[in-house]
């Protein structure tokens, strides 16, 4: 016999199905909707502090870049004025509470300005003398302001703008000088050179005395430049009968010797002007230089001084004085 199963006897199970009222759903329509929200307002400040990073990394940048076209060949301005307006970056941006922004805005910092610099010294010639002291002083001004962020403002102020001026005027025009004039203490025979005066009289440098000789030629600006700081040292060796100066002109092809003379007399400066018979490819090969000004200091017929002419009072390296004294102890 076979069991039969009945589908209509016994309790049948109580299901309810549960109903989704307008509120229930319009309160997870919300929830998605300020989650959402959440998302896009985080992805924003995300983005805000990325555009922040590479504003700040790049502001420097284009602050020295546009300084340099204002004030060119001014490169101790340059330097000081682009440590501060780093230090002043770093004041405005880097936050006490903040470390981990803080670390990300000095990288980009140190980024950023040292790849542009390296940059510069592979593809611009005779460019590491400037662009070193800023791959190594911008990121230290940075680092400090950014060690110092908990310290009072005015503090940092009074800091920092006195280290910067330190840098800029007294460290990069000592660090230019020794890279200026590396090689230029040597002991090699002076070439015979002929020399003659505003008279066309022969000019026979002494050899028991120290000679100091500025050489220029007429197209090289900075040679008048430093014409009134020659002029300077000169006089303070007036009384000293061991030390001769001489400026000495090297002629050019365009030259013409009556003009050259007429223009020194314009001039006006007291210290002897001699001018060389040989033109300026000639002496330059025989005394092995290739700029002007150069500046040559001799002492019983040998060079013991030979490189520019350093008229920075703050510069201790090679200044004409220091060489001076040096080679009258020689």
């Amino acid at each position: 016999m076979n069991p039969q199963i009945s589908h209509g006897s016994g309790p049948k199970p109580d299901l309810k199905i549960p109903m989704v009222t307008n509120s229930s759903f319009s309160m997870q329509e919300t929830t998605v909707k300020t989650r959402l929200g959440e998302f896009r307002n985080y992805n924003s400040k995300f983005k805000m502090k990325k555009l922040e990073w590479i504003f700040v990394s790049c502001s420097i940048l284009l602050f020295y870049i546009i300084f340099i076209f204002a004030v060119s060949n001014v490169h101790e301005w340059a330097l000081f004025s682009t440590l501060v307006f780093t230090f002043f970056i770093g004041l405005i941006y880097y936050k006490p509470e903040n470390k981990i922004r803080n670390r990300k805005l000095f990288i980009s910092f140190v980024t950023a300005i040292c790849t542009i610099f390296l940059v510069t010294i592979f593809f611009e010639k005779n460019s590491a003398v400037r662009a070193i002291p800023y791959i190594l002083f911008v990121p230290t001004i940075s680092f400090l302001t950014l060690a110092l962020v908990k310290q009072k403002r005015l503090l940092k102020v009074l800091l920092f703008i006195p280290l910067c001026a330190f840098i800029g005027f007294v460290v990069f025009p000592n660090w230019f000088s020794i890279h200026q004039n590396f090689g230029s203490h040597i002991e090699e025979t002076f070439p015979k050179v002929s020399f003659y005066d505003a008279n066309d009289t022969i000019v026979n440098l002494s050899d028991d005395k120290v000679i100091v000789l500025d050489l220029w030629t007429t197209n090289c600006g900075l040679c008048f430049e430093k014409f009134p700081y020659f002029e300077e040292v000169y006089l303070k060796y007036e009384s000293n009968s061991n030390v001769e100066f001489y400026s000495v002109n090297i002629p050019i092809k365009r030259d013409k010797l009556e003009k050259t003379k007429e223009l020194v007399n314009r001039l006006g400066y007291r210290f002897p002007t001699i001018y060389s018979s040989e033109g300026n490819k000639i002496v330059s090969e025989k005394l092995n230089y290739y700029g002007y000004p150069q500046l040559l200091i001799i002492k019983r017929g040998k060079v013991y001084y030979k490189g520019q002419l350093v008229t920075n009072d703050l510069v201790y390296f090679h200044s004409i004085e220091n060489e001076i004294e040096r080679t009258l102890n020689i």
